[in-house]
């Protein structure tokens, strides 16, 4: 039987985190998630990944203290060993510029927030896509 994705989450915010956990469950995919707080958190998270099983998605806020999000992915896309996995950034803007740099430094989406929870969830639903389809499934 094979293991289950693996979602690393960054979010400095606890509402914002609690509530991308809640769509993620009630969107029935079923992966492990490990959290970060910050860019700095992320980053040394991301490194223990390196040497047994990185992640199969990242999510990412943009604005985060210590280190931002644009940071981490600048990070993440120089580094070989994390540089394919697909991070989708998950954002309170939702300005034209934001969404941009982020596609401009290897991000494979962008979500925002500031649409409200119900546009949110529907968002995230469609994130089973850059995972690996489970056991049994059509996908």
């Amino acid at each position: 039987m094979s293991k289950p994705p693996t979602i690393v989450l960054v979010e400095d915010n606890h509402d914002h985190l609690r509530m991308t956990t809640r769509i993620l469950e009630r969107s029935g995919i079923k992966a492990s998630l490990h959290v970060a707080r910050d860019g700095k958190e992320a980053l040394a998270l991301l490194d223990s990944m390196k040497h047994a099983r990185v992640p199969d998605l990242v999510l990412l806020d943009l604005n985060m203290p210590r280190m931002s999000g644009r940071e981490v992915l600048r990070a993440m896309k120089s580094d070989p060993a994390l540089a394919h996995v697909p991070v989708v950034v998950i954002s309170s803007s939702n300005r034209d510029e934001d969404v941009s740099l982020a596609k401009s430094l290897g991000a494979a989406g962008f979500v925002s927030k500031a649409e409200g929870i119900e546009k949110l969830a529907k968002s995230l639903s469609i994130l089973k896509r850059f995972l690996p389809p489970e056991e049994g499934s059509d996908r």
